[in-house]
């Protein structure tokens, strides 16, 4: 059973959430209009709670949502609550829909969002490293990051595409 429900009887709740969505043809994706988290997904206000609006939208379009399980999307739109483009699934299934249309954050090395450094700084990491004259610790002072980041570096657990 899912963490909240939406009862059928309760249309006032079942109206709210409808204006807050841009409902459009049935193959269309209804965009939700309220309050959205930074990843895109809608949450909506219900029984004192802030559950997410595609799962509320299967709710009420489709009854309840099994413990444990994901309203995935079809179309890839984390602010759509079409319940057509909506289906269940368990993480997995929700990680191999993801690999299967490549949309998941493959991003190495130096195109990753977070990285500090480039593939040629890993490559002269693991250079210096092997000489035996430099601690992981100088590393990470030489090259501005922790000398926990070095380890993995010069272990090659990251930075494995170089």
């Amino acid at each position: 059973m899912s963490k909240f429900m939406v009862k059928l009887e309760d249309q006032k709740a079942i109206n709210r959430f409808m204006r807050k969505v841009d409902k459009r043809g049935d193959d269309e994706c209804w965009e939700w209009l309220s309050v959205k988290l930074p990843s895109g997904y809608g949450k909506f206000q219900l029984n004192y709670k802030n559950p997410l609006a595609h799962r509320v939208s299967w709710a009420i379009h489709k009854g309840s949502i099994p413990s444990g399980m994901c309203v995935c999307h079809k179309c890839d739109n984390p602010s759509c609550v079409n319940p057509n483009h909506l289906f269940l699934g368990t993480r997995l299934d929700n990680v191999r829909d993801m690999d299967k249309k490549r949309r998941g954050n493959r991003a190495k090395g130096s195109n990753h969002y977070k990285s500090k450094l480039v593939e040629s700084d890993a490559i002269k990491i693991r250079e210096l490293y092997k000489t035996g004259n430099y601690s992981r610790i100088e590393l990470g002072k030489m090259f501005g990051v922790s000398d926990k980041n070095i380890h993995p570096i010069v272990n090659r657990e990251t930075w494995k595409h170089v």
